[in-house]
C-alpha cells in the first residue's frame, strides 16, 4: 500500500485563512452586550492619558491596578473617540490574527509551507482563540507578545547567530507583556531558558554584553513605570496562583487530576492532530529536531509549572497554543502519511454532526418565524442572519462531506472545523444577547431624564461599571459628595442607591425608575400559551447574588437650595 502523499498548498490558499478570519472573529465582535470586565477595560480606555501620565490606569476617575497596553489599544482602534462594543473587542481578535501570522511563518520557514498552513489553522480555530478572541481581555495579547519572544530568541539567535539582537527583540516582546499581563511575562519566557540542551543552552549567553545590556534596560523601565503610576501592581491575578497549598488537600488533589482534562479543551478540535509531536518514534523524522526539541521544552516546562501551580486556570495555558501549532504544524506530513484514512474519519464524524447541529438550528429558526416557537424580547433582525449563517454552515459542510478525498487533508479538516465553530458563532452570541441585555435595560432607564454631555457622578460601587458605559455619560465616582460636587453647577446628577444622597445644599429628587443590579437572565419555557404557538420562551432574570442584594439603582437629581 502507498503512503498518501500531501501536496504542496498553493499560495491562493492563503486567501482560505483571510476569508476565515473576518467570518469567525470580526463578524461577531458587536453582537453581545459588554460583560463587567470589559466594561472596566473600556472605562480604563476612556481615562486613559487624561492625569498626564499614559501608564495610569483609572475607571471614572479613580485609579485602579489594571495595565495600560490592552485600554491603549482600544483607544487607536476607536479612533481616540468613545469606544463601542467593536473596538472594545477588536484588538483581542487582531492578536489572534497576528498570533496566526506569526505560527505560520515560523512553521513554514522550518518546515514547509505545508506546515506553515497547518499551524496558522490550529491558532485560527482553536476554542481557546474561538472564546477568547470574541471578549476584550489581555489573554491572546498577551499571548502574542510572549510567542514572538520565544520565536525573536530562536530565529535571530540560533539560526542567525546574532545573539545580541535576539536578547534585544526578544526581551521588548517580554516587556510588552509585561505591560499587557503582568511580571510573571518574565517567568514564562525564562523558565523553559533553563530546561533547553545543547546546542542552544549555554550558560555563556546569560552573562553576555547583549543579554545584560538588553536585561538592563528592561528592568529600568519596569521599575519607572513602578515608580511613576503610585500603588501600580505587577502581579494582579498571579498573587491568587501564587499561594501555598490550600488546607483542604482533597482540593488541590481534586486540582491535579482535572488540570489535563480542563487544559484539553483549549486546543479542541486539534487535540487528535497534536500528539505526533511527542511522540518518541517520529524523533528521528523530524526536519528540524534543535527548534522542536525547544518547542516542546517550551510546552512541557510551562504545562508542569502550571500543573502543580494550585488554584489555576487552563487559561494560564494559552500562550503555549503558538508553540503547540508550530510543532503541530511541523509534523502533520508524518502523521497524515500514516492516518490519512482516520482523519478523513474525523472529517466525516465532524461535518456529519455539524449538518445535524445546522439542521436543528435552522428547523428552530423557521418555527420562530412561523410563531410556533416564541422567543419573547428577541430581536426580529437577528433571525435573518442566524439563519443565513446556518444556511452557510450547512452548505459548505455538505460540500467537505462529499469532496473531501479530493483536496488537501489540512484543508478539509480546516474547513469541517471551521463549519463547526460557525454554527457556534450564529447561535450562541445572539442567544447570549438576548439573555445578556439588562445592563443596556437598567442604563436606558437611568439615564433618561439626563441632558446629552452632562457628567453623571457615581456614589455606589464599581459592580455597576457595566451599565455606567451604556449611560454613554461622562461619569466621575465620588466618595464625599461635600467636597466632591461642583459647587457652581445648579444641577447635578448622581447614580446611587435605594436612598437619596445626603447634602443640605441641595433639594433631591429621583428622576428615574428604581432598577435591581441583575446581570444575568435565564430562560423560561411556557409551553401550549395560546393559538398555534407550542412554547413561548422568556429571559427572567436571576436571583440575586452575594454581591447584587443590595444592588438598587437610581439616578437622582440634586437642585442648588
Amino acid at each position: 500500500m502507498v503512503a498518501y502523499q500531501e501536496s504542496v498548498p498553493a499560495r491562493r490558499l492563503m486567501l482560505l485563512l483571510l476569508v476565515l478570519f473576518p467570518v469567525l472573529y470580526v463578524t461577531h465582535l458587536g453582537v453581545q452586550e459588554l460583560r463587567s470586565q470589559e466594561a472596566l477595560l473600556a472605562s480604563i480606555a476612556t481615562d486613559v492619558g487624561a492625569g498626564g501620565n499614559p501608564l495610569t490606569t483609572t475607571v471614572h476617575g479613580e485609579q485602579v491596578p489594571a495595565f495600560p497596553v490592552y485600554p491603549w489599544l482600544i483607544r487607536v482602534c476607536s479612533a481616540f473617540q468613545r469606544p463601542n462594543e467593536w473596538t472594545i473587542r477588536l484588538p483581542a481578535a487582531l492578536a489572534v490574527l497576528g498570533l496566526a501570522t506569526l505560527a505560520g511563518l515560523a512553521a513554514r520557514n522550518a518546515g514547509g509551507r505545508v506546515a506553515g498552513f497547518v499551524a496558522a489553522s490550529m491558532v485560527l480555530t482553536s476554542v481557546a482563540f474561538l472564546r477568547e478572541g470574541v471578549v476584550a481581555g489581555e489573554d491572546t495579547l498577551f499571548a502574542l507578545f510572549l510567542g514572538a519572544a520565544w520565536l525573536a530568541w530562536f530565529w535571530f539567535g540560533r539560526e542567525r547567530q546574532t545573539w545580541w539582537l535576539a536578547w534585544l527583540i526578544s526581551l521588548v516582546a517580554v516587556l510588552l507583556a509585561t505591560f499587557t499581563s503582568g511580571i510573571h511575562a518574565v517567568v514564562c519566557f525564562y523558565l523553559p531558558l533553563l530546561f533547553v540542551r545543547r546546542p542552544l543552552r549555554r550558560w555563556q549567553r546569560f552573562f553576555s554584553v547583549g543579554h545584560l545590556v538588553a536585561i538592563a534596560l528592561a528592568s529600568a523601565v519596569i521599575i519607572y513605570w513602578h515608580q511613576s503610576v503610585p500603588n501600580q501592581t505587577l502581579l494582579p491575578w498571579s498573587t491568587l496562583v501564587l499561594r501555598a497549598v490550600p488546607e483542604d488537600t482533597g482540593s488541590y488533589v481534586a486540582h491535579l487530576m482535572s488540570f489535563p482534562f480542563k487544559s484539553v479543551v483549549l486546543i479542541l478540535p486539534w487535540v487528535f492532530l497534536c500528539w505526533p509531536g511527542f511522540c518518541l518514534a517520529y524523533r528521528p523524522l523530524e526536519k528540524n529536531p534543535v527548534f522542536c526539541h525547544y518547542l516542546r521544552t517550551i510546552l512541557v516546562s510551562l504545562f508542569v509549572a502550571s500543573w502543580v501551580l494550585p488554584r489555576n486556570s487552563p487559561r494560564v495555558l494559552i500562550p503555549l497554543i503558538c508553540p503547540l501549532a508550530i510543532l503541530t504544524g511541523l509534523h502533520y506530513e508524518i502523521l497524515v502519511r500514516r492516518y490519512y484514512l482516520d482523519l478523513q474519519r474525523l472529517i466525516r464524524v465532524v461535518t456529519h454532526a455539524t449538518l445535524a447541529l445546522a439542521g436543528l438550528g435552522i428547523l428552530a429558526g423557521v418555527l420562530h418565524l412561523t410563531g410556533v416557537i416564541d422567543l419573547s424580547g428577541w430581536n426580529a433582525a437577528t433571525t435573518p442572519r442566524v439563519l443565513a449563517l446556518l444556511l452557510i454552515t450547512a452548505t459548505v459542510s455538505d460540500w467537505v462531506r462529499r469532496h473531501s478525498a479530493r483536496y488537501p487533508v489540512w484543508a478539509m479538516l480546516l474547513l469541517s472545523f471551521s463549519m463547526l465553530c460557525l454554527f457556534e458563532r450564529a447561535v450562541y452570541p445572539p442567544w447570549q444577547a438576548w439573555l445578556g441585555s439588562n445592563r443596556r435595560l437598567q442604563a436606558n432607564v437611568l439615564r433618561a431624564e439626563v441632558p446629552d454631555g452632562v457628567t453623571i457622578y457615581k456614589t455606589v460601587n464599581r459592580l455597576v461599571v457595566g451599565v455606567c458605559f451604556y449611560l454613554r455619560h461622562p461619569v466621575r465616582q465620588v466618595s464625599d459628595l461635600d467636597l466632591e460636587l461642583p459647587d457652581d453647577e445648579a444641577t447635578v446628577y448622581v447614580l446611587g442607591g435605594e436612598k437619596p444622597p445626603i447634602l443640605p445644599t441641595r433639594s433631591w429628587r429621583a428622576c428615574s425608575k428604581r432598577v435591581e443590579l441583575r446581570l444575568h437572565s435565564s430562560p423560561f419555557a411556557v409551553w401550549l400559551p395560546g393559538g398555534r404557538c407550542l412554547v413561548r420562551v422568556m429571559a427572567v432574570p436571576d436571583p440575586p447574588t452575594e454581591n447584587e442584594r443590595e444592588g438598587t439603582l437610581c439616578m437622582y437629581r440634586g437642585d442648588l437650595r
